[in-house]
């Protein structure tokens, strides 16, 4: 049966092929238990196993193939077929057969020998990576079109061992390639692909019709010789069952390619269960996330919509209609998406189970404390992930933790040297630690790997706050062309930011109505009130007190959320209007009672220029001191950057403590990095020029009131604020 085997390796051979040539058609026997004791004999003398084969597969329903590689030697042969039985006998005598017996044993021994050494030159490394093709689908339904590859994807993504080449490399690499980042990457374009990347492997996977049932392969290549590193093919009886057996044969793929049984047991969640049993929901997700990774968030909303309403259960399509919705502004909507995710966590595999935790932490509750558990437990249990990494990074520039910011952003590039969130939050780190140079540096890196619309978007404020004059109109010539649709708010509110930091309160006005019609094209709801509640905060702090409250008031109208309620309310607060200021402090504080930087920060700052307003200055003080340890953060949509700082230099002003107040507002102008372009930047030169002439400071206080001047020398003349700045410096002298 061995010789039988060997003489047809690589081929199925049936068991009925094997009685025909074991047994003369006149023998009666009992075959299959015969049969099944003669592989097993077979096996033991080779020291092989069904569920882990180095010589004999077996195929469920199908028979058996001999997989290890055989190899004619030239000579005499041992045995000869007889021309009665067509069974083997030996050629000659006794001498013969215990010859042929003592080589065939030392043949096996070798062959043992030889192809475990072949087969762990087969088995891939942690180190190694993989290009994961995509599928040939040679059936006439489209339904398989990017679905196959995507359920593939997702299912060896949950292993800790397996370390696919991200998607964004993949096109990135065609691009050099001169090809177009929407060509397929099949066949030759996969492998050279692959050889760029310096990966280990190529899977390639294809699905065809023979009649009414369907075929699956998979096969791993080596990517420098094009060899086989390991095989997987099904016959599937109908399209229901694809999903099922392609997450087998993923399983078994993973055993053959190298990865302990002990990690595939733990991490091996059926592809049904990970995502979806709709293939039409998983098409249409799988479409979604093409749009996604392109940085086409807007686009690809309405894929994971379509996607949730074909299977309200889908767990990852929550998990990216959030990240989506995140991205683009609407926070409110990805809050929502990020809990539906949280909710059905059970139904993923272990690493979307960790990534739904970390992000529920991080956008839902808000507990800091939960949210560096979760991501550093994702780290640790999937340690070449870069998606935690980010995610602490963005947090640690959050709460002004820069220099910790920077090491999770470094090991974001390390774990993804192309990843557009690795140089983005590189950006933020070294722009809060005021390294400009190094921040512009990161952004331009950006722009080289698919991040271009974001970046230009903040390249224009970094060349700004450098006072690079010519690299600002380059970058507003650039980001015009460069930057994409749903990305334009941004762009121009970021614009509108820089006018309102240099007293150009008209344009400024223009620029925010400019980025609401750009943002209602778009259909980002949440951004419009949003931009118009920090429009708000602008004209209160500038004195112009009744458009505050009017705005304000609008603003809080239309949408909900922390971004939109804490500047509203922070304008009504400047303004006079506390009842409403309180109202949506109350709120706030109700919605979200977990959430650390809420708590600690963005209520405590509201609540404190309350208390100003109401002649309470000492009380301001006191509330802002649990601030402290995260007011230097950049903010984002918690806080306007360094205005704690700023409101606290402001109380102290009230209390007539010069010193106090002097060394509070030193310390907004010192941390320019937090908020490049924010207005309190401006304003803490006005205050330490009030406080140095409280203290009695003549020559320090002239010399900050010009510097707020020579900031506002262009202003617009009827800002209320600069008026009285004038006024003050005009007496001083």
């Amino acid at each position: 049966m061995l010789a039988f085997l060997a003489e047809h390796a690589g081929e199925v051979v049936s068991r009925e092929q094997l009685r025909l040539h074991l047994w003369p058609a006149d023998t009666f026997v009992d075959f299959d238990n015969s049969l099944n004791a003669a592989i097993n004999k077979v096996r033991e003398a080779l020291g092989d196993s069904a569920e882990d084969p180095v010589f004999i597969e077996t195929l469920p329903r199908r028979g058996y193939r001999f997989i290890a590689p055989v190899e004619t030697l030239p000579g005499k042969a041992f045995f000869a077929r007889s021309p009665r039985t067509g069974s083997q006998i030996p050629a000659t005598g006794a001498k013969v057969r215990w010859w042929g017996l003592i080589l065939l044993a030392g043949f096996a021994l070798g062959a043992t020998v030889y192809w475990a050494k072949q087969r762990l030159s087969h088995r891939l490394t942690e180190k190694d990576t993989i290009v994961l093709a995509d599928f040939e689908n040679s059936t006439d339904d489209a339904v398989f079109d990017g679905t196959l590859r995507q359920a593939l994807s997702v299912q060896l993504q949950q292993s800790p061992f397996l370390n696919l080449v991200p998607d964004q490399q993949l096109r990135e690499t065609l691009q050099f390639m001169g090809r177009s980042t929407e060509e397929r990457v099949v066949g030759g374009v996969a492998q050279e692909i692959c050889q760029r990347q310096r990966a280990k492997a190529v899977l390639q996977g294809s699905i065809k019709n023979i009649g009414s049932r369907y075929v699956l392969n998979l096969n791993a290549l080596n990517c420098q010789t094009g060899a086989s590193l390991a095989q997987e093919q099904e016959e599937i009886g109908n399209k229901e069952q694809v999903l099922g057996t392609l997450g087998s044969m993923a399983s078994r793929l993973r055993r053959k390619l190298g990865e302990s049984l002990a990690l595939i047991q733990k991490y091996d969640t059926p592809i049904a269960e990970a995502t979806t049993s709709s293939l039409e929901a998983l098409r249409a997700y799988s479409l979604g996330v093409i749009e996604q990774e392109k940085g086409n968030d807007a686009g690809a909303l309405p894929f994971f919509k379509r996607a949730i309403e074909l299977d309200q259960n889908f767990a990852l399509a929550y998990m990216r209609l959030y990240i989506s919705d995140w991205n683009i502004g609407e926070y409110e909507l990805g809050r929502e998406a990020a809990a539906k995710a949280f909710a059905l966590r059970d139904r993923v595999s272990e690493r979307e189970r960790l990534s739904i935790t970390a992000l529920y932490h991080d956008i839902v509750t808000g507990d800091l404390e939960k949210v560096i558990e979760a991501d550093e437990l994702w780290a640790k249990t999937f340690p070449r992930e870069s998606i935690p990494h980010s995610s602490l990074a963005t947090d640690y520039s959050l709460i002004g933790s820069y220099d910790r910011a920077l090491e999770e952003s470094k090991a974001v590039i390390h774990a993804a040297p192309r990843s557009a969130f690795g140089y983005g939050n590189l950006a933020m780190a070294e722009q809060g630690l005021n390294h400009w140079k190094e921040s512009r540096s990161a952004l331009t890196q950006l722009t080289t790997i698919g991040g271009e619309s974001q970046a230009y978007c903040w390249l224009f404020v970094v060349a700004f706050a450098q006072g690079d004059q010519p690299a600002m109109q380059k970058y507003m010539e650039l980001g015009a062309k460069k930057v994409q649709e749903s990305d334009m708010p941004a762009f121009q509110f970021n614009q509108a930011g820089v006018a309102a930091f240099q007293g150009y309160l008209r344009t400024a006005r223009e620029l925010v109505q400019a980025a609401v019609r750009s943002a209602d094209r778009v259909g980002l709801k949440q951004n419009q009130p949003a931009m118009l509640a920090q429009e708000a905060r602008w004209e209160a702090q500038f004195g112009n007190l009744q458009e505050a409250q009017q705005q304000a008031r609008y603003a809080a109208k239309r949408a909900k959320g922390i971004d939109v309620e804490l500047n509203a309310a922070l304008a009504l607060a400047l303004a006079g209007d506390l009842p409403g200021a309180e109202k949506l402090a109350d709120g706030l504080e109700r919605s979200h009672p977990e959430d650390t930087i809420l708590k600690t920060v963005s209520i405590p700052l509201l609540r404190s220029e309350i208390a100003m307003q109401r002649g309470n200055p000492s009380q301001a003080v006191e509330l802002l001191k649990i601030s402290e340890p995260y007011e230097l953060g950049i903010g984002l949509y918690y806080f306007p950057a360094l205005m704690p700082t700023y409101v606290r230099g402001q109380a102290y002003l009230k209390l007539r403590d010069g010193a106090k107040a002097a060394a509070e507002f030193r310390k907004v102008l010192d941390h320019r990095g937090s908020g490049p372009i924010s207005l309190n930047y401006v304003l803490a030169q006005l205050g330490l020029g009030r406080a140095n002439a409280l203290s009695g400071s003549i020559v320090g206080a002239g010399a900050a009131y010009q510097d707020f001047l020579n900031l506002w020398k262009d202003a617009d003349p009827d800002i209320p604020i600069l008026k009285q700045a004038k006024d003050e410096y005009a007496k001083l002298k």
